[in-house]
């Protein structure tokens, strides 16, 4: 390094990783801990990055000065601790100083749709055991409708294709029969004069985003099939007009041009004896067997503003850190926040993102539900954080069967949850340490309630969840005081729309916080607590000013 370097906030990267996001340069300029001017042991922050992808350049910019001075002498004393960790392996990164303050550049604005209304699926080739040609793919996809382009690339050491079909609908049918699904290919062969190999691979699909598949030139990887579609368009047209046998025909053209067309083409059984590629089970042959409402699903419905995006979430490494001597009681589920957020309205999925822990994606039935959880849930309390929620950039949080089996035990859906009982819109109410039942059954008393939230409404450690009291409070009502707000979310995430036994009933819970409740915020404004303290405030005023008048 020659010259002397001008300290700034921001640090330039230089050579950035194959495959990095401006999200993993954020993740990298949060992952140093240092000690301040005050001698205060901190983690260092990021304000904001930037990537140039065509030049492989990064910027960040750090919390401040002293956090990214800190970064730089560790860069010079120590080079091999500054590295950024990737699939592929450990990569030193070549640091210097921004002769800018901050960053400016504006984000780029994205050409995207949302995935519920596109027809490109992306296809990623889990497991390829041989090299896969193109026109391979481009048949097996022509089973469930117009394959028009696709696009093969590499990306973080992963195979994947981008598949363009003519409408959203076939795209559907096509991701919701081949998601997660094996299927076995013919491979060129590996000398001029050998035979032909075999392969395999899993197919793992979601939507893309991209609302146009372009590409400037074909080659191996860019595929444009309109010749191929037009030629098979004009055999279906005659065979409607009676003009030819599109057994017969199409036969004729798969020997002319080797196309490997299967029993299936555009959604219609034309060859064979109606088997899929992967072949369907037999009940099935025939037809494509796709029942969106099952666990092999389409591109799932949604638009943009029915989504929540949650942050600061605390999962199990914060607890650990935040609340030393509390043993490890598990940080905030998918299933929690299921029964959590669909208090707020009708909730469709949750998804709790795989890449930034305690972040998560809810997918509501409409916008005014995500609102709804917006308004009562933004800055909970919760384990040490406060939560960050705002409206999501996604239109939906479903997960796609067979495209990571590790997000399975990170995500709840409609499909396989029932559907947690939420109040009316006039009931709902911000988190606090008082909860609302309704429906519960005659019978069942305070002291059942207290054993029943004292048993399984908390975690399993019992760090939380502790209760103060309870009362039935009249026909199906009854009233549930928690030891603090946090006590009381732990309960709702647990309880609500479990079916439970107490006083010799079976009910499901039913609950909301309490309206009239204080909450610790409003500590310093005298207001009353529960719904005896407001009427004995209201008769109070009442009270005086009858007396006032009285007197005047």
């Amino acid at each position: 390094m020659s010259g002397v370097m001008t300290a700034s906030p921001v640090l330039m990267i230089r050579s950035v990783p194959s495959g990095v996001t401006e999200k993993d340069l954020e993740a990298w300029a949060k992952s140093y801990t240092f000690t301040d001017r005050d001698g205060a042991t901190r983690n260092t922050s990021c304000i904001k990055s930037l990537l140039l992808t065509d030049r492989m350049i990064g910027f960040v910019q750090m919390g401040d000065i002293e956090e990214a001075r800190h970064i730089m002498d560790l860069y010079i004393s120590s080079p091999d601790q500054v590295c950024m960790r990737r699939p592929d392996g450990t990569h030193l990164l070549n640091l210097i100083y921004s002769d800018k303050q901050e960053i400016r550049a504006q984000p780029r604005a994205r050409n995207q749709i949302p995935t519920s209304q596109t027809r490109i699926l992306l296809v990623v080739l889990k497991n390829l055991s041989a090299t896969i040609m193109m026109d391979e793919l481009f048949w097996i996809f022509s089973q469930f409708g117009t394959v028009e382009k696709l696009s093969s690339f590499t990306k973080n050491l992963k195979n994947q294709v981008l598949v363009q079909y003519a409408s959203q609908e076939q795209a559907s049918t096509a991701m919701a029969y081949l998601n997660g699904r094996n299927i076995k290919f013919s491979s060129p062969p590996q000398t001029p004069n050998g035979t032909p190999g075999t392969g395999s691979c899993q197919l793992a699909i979601v939507p893309s985003k991209l609302p146009e598949l372009t590409f400037k030139n074909q080659d191996q990887k860019n595929r444009d099939y309109s010749q191929i579609n037009e030629t098979l368009k004009w055999q279906f047209v005659q065979a409607r007009l009676s003009q030819i046998d599109i057994r017969s025909a199409l036969t004729q053209l798969g020997q002319m041009w080797q196309w490997r067309i299967r029993d299936f083409l555009w959604g219609v059984w034309v060859l064979g004896e109606g088997w899929l590629d992967p072949q369907q089970e037999s009940q099935f042959q025939g037809q494509i067997p796709v029942d969106t409402s099952g666990p092999q699903r389409g591109i799932p419905e949604g638009q943009v503003g029915d989504c929540v995006h949650i942050s600061k979430i605390t999962t199990d490494k914060d607890i650990e850190e935040k609340l030393t001597g509390v043993d490890k009681h598990g940080g905030f589920s998918a299933n929690q926040l299921w029964k959590l957020c669909g208090m707020y309205g009708d909730i469709v999925a949750v998804k709790m993102l795989f890449k930034y822990e305690g972040s998560a994606i809810v997918q509501f039935k409409s916008s005014e539900y995500a609102k709804a959880c917006i308004e009562h849930l933004s800055a909970v309390p919760l384990w040490g954080a406060k939560w960050d929620v705002k409206q999501s950039k996604n239109a939906n949080a479903m997960h796609w069967s067979g495209a990571n089996t590790e997000l399975e035990s990170r995500m709840c859906t409609v499909l396989t949850n029932e559907t947690p009982p939420s109040p009316p819109a006039y009931n709902l109410a911000k988190p606090c340490d008082s909860l609302v039942l309704w429906d519960v059954p005659e019978g069942v008393s305070g002291d059942d309630l207290v054993t029943l939230f004292s048993t399984k409404g908390k975690t399993l450690d019992g760090t939380y969840g502790r209760v103060k009291g309870a009362n039935v409070t009249g026909p199906g009502g009854a009233s549930v005081v928690m030891e603090t707000t946090e006590d009381a979310l732990v309960a709702c995430s647990v309880l609500n729309g479990m079916t439970v036994q107490a006083g010799g009933m079976e009910f499901v819970i039913k609950m909301h916080f309490d309206k009239t409740s204080k909450r610790e915020e409003d500590e310093d404004e005298g207001l009353p607590r529960t719904m005896t303290e407001v009427s004995a405030q209201v008769a109070a005023n009442i009270g005086t000013f009858m007396t006032k008048t009285w007197t005047a």
